[in-house]
């Protein structure tokens, strides 16, 4: 009995050696057509890439859930902007395209653009993870200190998918 647990544990340890994990740093942001080198800036991405939502239904003394909808992705990406603040720039302008000064709200035609995530594999070529039409959402707090020396700044930026189903 022994023997063919160890027999398992070692062809699973093969499998473990043999499989090319993602490493976490092997992924690009690309935001085509755009006036920036978006993955330049970019440190990090956080995404849920599939959400559904349900709807919880109580049944005599039991509950189900029911599948209700699929929810648009919230992307958010840390910033390390450069001295001339290009990002944020950038940023402010994408977002400044959907709410007008005197508060009318502009066609999404007008604010829209796409982001594209890339996994780099390790024979060096690019694989298309996902592309989301979206939105800039917000820019977050940024901190600085004069007790961080030699720290880049970096900030938080989310962006809203515009439609769930594509």
């Amino acid at each position: 009995m022994a023997d063919a647990t160890l027999g398992r544990r070692k062809r699973g340890y093969q499998k473990h050696k043999a499989q090319t994990y993602q490493q976490q740093w092997a992924f690009r942001v690309v935001v085509p057509d755009s006036t920036i080198d978006f993955d330049l800036f970019a440190k990090d991405i956080t995404y849920g890439a599939v959400e559904i939502e349900g709807e919880a239904k109580v049944i005599g003394g039991g509950t189900y859930t029911e599948p209700v909808s699929a929810a648009p992705v919230i992307l958010g990406v840390t910033i390390r902007d450069n001295e001339l603040e290009e990002f944020a720039t950038w940023f402010d302008a994408q977002a400044a395209k959907i709410i007008n000064p005197n508060g009318t709200k502009n066609l999404p035609v007008n604010y829209l653009f796409n982001i594209e995530v890339y996994s780099i594999l390790k024979n060096d070529t690019e694989k298309l993870r996902h592309t989301w039409k979206v939105y800039a959402a917000s820019r977050g707090d940024r901190t600085e200190s004069v007790d961080d020396l030699g720290t880049y700044v970096s900030y938080p930026v989310t962006f809203q998918q515009y439609y769930s189903l594509g």
